[in-house]
């Protein structure tokens, strides 16, 4: 199974992708630039180098659960660079903020809103079920659009 969770920041991604990760059993990878650096070692690595480095390494992995902002940076690369390699089951976006966010996080969302208006038509098209937003006490993927 291939999941990505997309959406600006402060939405919930990484708590929901723990959650599902550890409900289905499967490898989760988190484009957080914390997480990146801890898991990988993507410290001297360029943001503009990151969707290629996470392709090349979830093209490795049977079943993965990518989340992140930049997951939707990596989704757009992947598309554009190899599109049939790119198998989705199922995309979440996020794009409410359960906290204030600060300028820069409101940019980055911003950022995010205007990467997924590339991506979405290419999942529509593909026929990749799309569920937008999780409720807080709603069971884990319930929801689809």
């Amino acid at each position: 199974m291939k999941i990505a969770i997309c959406g600006g920041p402060r939405t919930g991604k990484s708590t929901f992708a723990s959650k599902l990760a550890g409900e289905l059993g499967i490898a989760l990878f988190s484009t957080g630039k914390k997480a990146l650096v801890a898991t990988d070692n993507f410290m001297h690595v360029g943001w503009e180098n990151v969707p290629r480095l996470v392709m090349e390494r979830l093209c490795e992995l049977d079943d993965w659960i990518l989340e992140g902002t930049q997951a939707t940076r990596v989704l757009r690369y992947w598309y554009k660079t190899d599109p049939d390699s790119l198998k989705l089951d199922r995309v979440y976006f996020f794009d409410r903020p359960w906290v204030v966010r600060n300028g820069g996080q409101n940019g980055m969302a911003k950022g995010v809103a205007t990467i997924w208006r590339d991506v979405r038509p290419e999942l529509i098209r593909r026929d990749v079920p799309i569920v937008y937003g999780v409720d807080r006490d709603e069971s884990l993927g319930r929801r689809t659009a």
